[in-house]
């Protein structure tokens, strides 16, 4: 059975350094402990962890002044079974506990021999979870019942091929026994999709009326190249009410009969007008703009192609603010001062409102653009391409001859970072290199220069002809605990 494990974080260890500490016996990986911080860190809550956070200073022995953050994280604690108010009990114990991590930091941690890892085992931990008002949280347990069905369904598969064999044996002259088999093989084909079975109509019955809004249906799913109908049905009401929880196609299908705004929409966009920013401009203004911009800037591009695109940036994105949030520390010490593209690192690794946004997104399957691709959007422009001193990114790639700030229009920004692509992933894997010789957290350095590098490429690819999809060069994503 789970335990309650008590893990922290701190930046001010021995040597400078960025340490886990864990309780005694902690089976967690380095990069399962960072996805746990990494989550906390941007706010994000988990099934089976809650923790807290706070900025903390650190003088270094060169007399840098750095910023990095301090946690302290519960977790194998199941959080569905606590309320609002005991949720605050457990934030308000941690943070108490989080004020004496940092003495312990300070005065505790400066032992030698540490620097061999990065993950340390303290006693005093245990002390701190031996608080009633942790250590009897209840504990989170994986979901049993699936694991239950899916024994249920190989026992009763397994009895009837014992039941069956004999059948078999026998060369089928057992009848009976044949047929079940050969109803037993069609219900089981109709479970993994591979053949519909449609109860018989008896044939003095009349058909029923055609259903437009279901004709309109079966028109987009063809259009559009999806899979199922409930694909597009899931599709447009998500364009449609983004903040409301999906219905179910019944309940999509009830709606539009008695909604006629509903039924002529679904209807324009079974028609020869191809209107995938038809919802996207109803609700929003300047960015609807802006994406239309893009879908008319390569007019020969599929529009879902360009939504895929959108989502692999900030997915992207995603991935090397949390490899930059523990390497940007150790690329703030560079003397005399971090080189372009790792300052880029920096900037990017630094925790921000925006990183948050991608909670609820998903990879877009249709055309039919909704508040997600307004979201992306938003962030590309306001927060990773805007003007502005502070934006080391933008620095690095004015630095790099991309004179980014003379363009104003995004598509026109984008069109820039395209056709200099090459030359900058050459330009960052010289810096690499560079880097790599003074950090001693090699593969951080190496990974995050890499996302850095997929990130650009992927921001050209948005008005790109074929979206370039870096799976094989990017590095390999942690497992998810």
């Amino acid at each position: 059975m789970n335990r309650i494990l008590l893990i922290a974080e701190t930046p001010r260890a021995a040597n400078d350094r960025h340490m886990y500490l864990v309780l005694a016996g902690t089976k967690l990986q380095e990069r399962h402990l960072a996805r746990y911080f990494s989550a906390v860190a941007r706010g994000k809550a988990g099934s089976d962890f809650i923790g807290v956070t706070r900025p903390v200073k650190q003088v270094l022995a060169s007399g840098v002044v750095r910023e990095g953050l301090e946690s302290l994280v519960l977790v194998n604690v199941d959080i569905a079974r606590l309320s609002p108010s005991d949720k605050k009990k457990v934030e308000a114990l941690l943070e108490a506990k989080l004020t004496e991590l940092g003495d312990l930091a300070t005065r505790q941690l400066d032992r030698g021999g540490i620097e061999r890892s990065a993950v340390l085992e303290i006693p005093e931990l245990a002390k701190w979870l031996a608080d009633p008002r942790l250590s009897q949280l209840p504990t989170w347990r994986p979901n049993r019942r699936v694991l239950g069905a899916k024994f249920l369904m190989v026992l009763i598969a397994g009895v009837c091929l014992m039941w069956l064999y004999p059948a078999w044996q026998t060369g089928g002259k057992d009848k009976p026994l044949e047929d079940l088999c050969k109803k037993i093989k069609s219900l089981w084909d109709a479970t993994r999709g591979r053949k519909e079975i449609k109860p018989a109509r008896p044939p003095d019955a009349k058909a029923s009326p055609r259903d437009p809004v279901q004709e309109s249906l079966k028109t987009i799913l063809r259009k559009w190249g999806c899979r199922t109908q409930e694909e597009v049905v899931r599709s447009i009401d998500r364009a449609r009410s983004w903040d409301e929880p999906p219905r179910s196609r019944e309940d999509f299908l009830r709606s539009a009969a008695s909604n006629s705004q509903l039924a002529n929409q679904i209807e324009q966009l079974a028609s020869d007008h191809e209107d995938y920013l038809c919802f996207v401009r109803e609700r929003q203004g300047e960015e609807a703009n802006s994406l239309q911009e893009l879908v008319h800037a390569r007019k020969d591009r599929s529009p879902l192609k360009t939504r895929q695109s959108l989502f692999r940036v900030y997915e992207t994105f995603s991935d090397l603010h949390d490899t930059a949030a523990q390497i940007r520390h150790d690329l703030e010490a560079l003397q005399p001062s971090p080189p372009a593209f790792g300052n880029a690192i920096v900037f990017l690794g630094d925790p921000g409102p925006e990183v948050g946004l991608g909670k609820g997104f998903e990879k877009p399957t249709t055309p039919l653009f909704d508040q997600q691709d307004v979201m992306i959007l938003r962030f590309i422009d306001k927060s990773l391409l805007p003007d502005g001193a502070e934006n080391q990114f933008i620095a690095a790639l004015e630095q790099a001859d991309v004179h980014i700030r003379q363009r104003r229009r995004l598509a026109d920004r984008l069109e820039l970072i395209r056709n200099k692509c090459p030359s900058l992933r050459k330009t960052i894997d010289e810096e690499r290199k560079e880097v790599r010789n003074k950090v001693a957290d090699k593969t951080r350095v190496d990974r995050s220069y890499a996302r850095l590098a997929d990130l650009i490429e992927l921001l050209g690819s948005i008005l790109s002809d074929s979206p370039g999809d870096t799976s094989e060069v990017r590095t390999q994503s942690l497992p998810s605990q």
